[in-house]
């Protein structure tokens, strides 16, 4: 066994890295597929992968850094956590606009982030979210809510 590790030993370490590339592709997709089960017949519109959700602002307690997927359909946003399981959907006629901000529950953020107004119980609700490719984001998002003379804002809240 020894032998094999010192002759072959070059190929080791790429077959290692092949493996695991493999192995997180395929971890990183099964949220899609066990999303694509839950919203059968809906098309997803936008998917971002490395997105992370900062939390509600009414929750109390601090930021969280809970890291994971949105998802933007025709009707609806969708954020599924990968590790804590958090989900957040935001209906597309609950919204009511979108800020770019740099600070989230009076704390400020390390990078520039979307926060999203909308009404949940009768109430303005605030989250926030890093989205990678957040313009394109935006645009899509735009394109497939705003509908008739139905306009969603987009403010700056930076400190």
């Amino acid at each position: 066994m020894a032998s094999f590790f010192n002759i072959n030993s070059q190929y080791l370490v790429p077959v290692i890295v092949v493996v695991v590339m493999i192995f997180y592709l395929w971890w990183k997709q099964q949220d899609v597929y066990h999303l694509k089960d839950r919203f059968k017949n809906e098309k997803i519109i936008f998917k971002a992968h490395g997105t992370y959700f900062f939390g509600f602002e009414s929750e109390s307690g601090g930021l969280l850094k809970s890291s994971g997927q949105i998802f933007l359909f025709k009707d609806k946003i969708f954020y599924k956590g990968r590790f804590d399981g958090r989900e957040v959907l935001i209906p597309k006629e609950k919204l009511m606009y979108i800020a770019v901000t740099d600070h989230h529950k009076e704390k400020p953020l390390y990078w520039k982030s979307l926060a999203f107004y909308f009404e949940k119980d009768g109430k303005v609700e605030r989250v926030a979210f890093m989205i990678p490719y957040s313009k394109q984001f935006v645009d899509a998002l735009k394109l497939h809510f705003e509908e008739g003379e139905r306009r969603i804002p987009i403010r700056e809240e930076l400190w």
